[in-house]
């Protein structure tokens, strides 16, 4: 059935993760994040290191980042709750776990690098699951970790009209247990004895608009894109939509070099 304006724009806003209803399309399992620019695209960039990495994918979900990790010939071990259909196929071994639960005794470390991509949000206590990751680390180990940003323009706007609810997908996603803003992740970091040597802010997900049909072009969707990104670069806390973040344990040896090199 022909959709009018007014509901093209609905489902358009659902699938970036802004609105409640029906039209925003979820599959069993959270798909993998196109485009160089979105969350797995920046994980893919600063993993990219000719040394072979052992990887811990929390939350690991289908598996798709896990199978791009892989053919950059990193191996990689995925942790979740569910097991997704062919989720064996994309990971070296899977591990169906609570990660609500402690990780001791569950997979054996170390680790070069722990995966928390879009899961801390996901479970009650994140500042445990922070500290079991912390522990599975080598002496050169990172913990990367993605996490969506409550401090967003679109969240504070459900607050102060008074009509938050939880939605089916994005910052608001029914599946979320804790929120954070820049300055509350940070605070736990600390407290979990870690800290932030690398942080990126990542917009508004418009690569996901490319997906199915009655979609805007190419040109419209890049615009939008290059646009919410000026502003988050601009004022991040507000702006925002996601944060990714590198960790590093506070007391590791400071004449070990780091596992992925940060830029200079």
């Amino acid at each position: 059935r022909p959709r009018s304006q007014e509901q093209i724009l609905i489902h358009r806003s659902h699938k970036i993760g802004l609105g409640s209803g029906e039209t925003a399309f979820r599959s069993r399992g959270y798909e993998q994040k196109v485009g160089e620019l979105s969350s797995h695209g920046q994980i893919l960039q600063w993993l990219s290191t000719p040394r072979a990495l052992r990887i811990l994918d929390l939350g690991c979900s289908g598996g798709h980042l896990a199978a791009e990790l892989h053919k950059r010939g990193h191996t990689v071990v995925g942790v979740d709750l569910e097991e997704v259909d062919g989720v064996r196929d994309r990971v070296d071994e899977f591990v169906r776990h609570d990660l609500d639960q402690s990780l001791e005794g569950v997979v054996q470390g170390p680790f070069d690098v722990v995966l928390a991509a879009d899961v801390l949000e996901h479970v009650r206590a994140p500042e445990k699951l922070l500290a079991d990751a912390r522990n599975l680390l080598s002496p050169d180990g990172v913990v990367v970790a993605c996490i969506p940003n409550f401090g967003h323009w679109y969240a504070r706007l459900r607050v102060v009209s008074g009509t938050f609810a939880y939605e089916r997908r994005g910052i608001l996603d029914e599946g979320h247990v804790r929120f954070f803003t820049r300055r509350s992740f940070a605070k736990m970091v600390r407290t979990g004895d870690l800290e932030i040597v690398r942080q990126s802010v990542l917009g508004i997900p418009f690569e996901v608009l490319g997906r199915g049909g009655h979609e805007p072009s190419h040109g419209i969707t890049r615009a939008m894109g290059m646009v919410d990104r000026a502003a988050a670069t601009v004022w991040p806390t507000l702006f925002g939509y996601q944060f990714l973040v590198e960790l590093r344990r506070r007391d590791r040896r400071r004449d070990v070099a780091p596992v992925v090199p940060v830029p200079t």
